[in-house]
């Protein structure tokens, strides 16, 4: 049994898992003998993944559904702390795509924030230096293309 279906044993039970101010794990009282053991047998899992969602809670970072489906990680500007980078490895969240919320770090509903990508004109639609060498690549790959017919 791996620490996922502990978690999901516990939450079918509604029994609560926590750890105390010395860092103890402790589980609520009227818990099952099974569910007590269950939780001792993967102490050490049960522990690192209650200390990486307090680490991910105090990042700020965020669940966030893509505009084209799916869901990436949302974080704060700047770089990520090494904590928070073990955090989402421990939860199992490192293949989720990272998108920084540059909001000044103000939550906006997902329509929110599409509204305002939409009626912000003051932001380029794309960088200008991206823009200009996609260009270049389509007028070489149209140049391509002509020099290719003509020497047939």
């Amino acid at each position: 049994m791996d620490v996922a279906e502990v978690f999901d044993r516990l939450g079918e039970a509604g029994v609560a898992v926590w750890l105390d101010e010395e860092a103890n794990l402790r589980i609520d009282k009227d818990a099952s003998a099974e569910l007590k053991q269950l939780v001792r047998q993967h102490r050490v899992e049960v522990v690192a993944i209650i200390n990486a969602r307090t680490v991910m809670n105090r990042s700020r970072m965020r669940i966030v559904k893509l505009p084209l489906g799916g869901f990436a990680l949302a974080k704060p500007p700047g770089p990520l702390p090494e904590e928070v980078v073990r955090a989402i490895k421990v939860l199992g969240m490192d293949a989720m795509p990272i998108v920084i919320n540059d909001e000044e770090c103000e939550w906006l509903p997902y329509r929110e924030w599409v509204r305002r990508q939409v009626l912000d004109f003051s932001k380029p639609l794309c960088d200008p230096g991206e823009l200009e060498e996609w260009r270049r690549k389509q007028e070489a790959e149209k140049e391509l293309k002509r020099n290719g017919r003509r020497s047939r």
